[in-house]
């Protein structure tokens, strides 16, 4: 079972981040960066990291 979370980083909802929290103990906290590379959005960048691991490499 997951928790989603979405919120828009743009006004025009181009940009998003999400989210994903499993309820279960061996799943990891998801961070999924969703960022238009086309005005129109036919083109989308997807990046999904562990949030963990991107705090261990910021704080350490």
């Amino acid at each position: 079972m997951l928790l989603r979370f979405t919120v828009p980083l743009l006004r025009d909802g181009g940009v998003l981040l999400r989210f994903t929290v499993p309820l279960l103990r061996d799943g990891g906290v998801l961070l999924r960066l969703t960022v238009p590379l086309l005005r129109d959005g036919g083109v989308l960048l997807r990046l999904t990291v562990p949030l963990l691991r991107v705090l261990e490499l910021l704080f350490t």
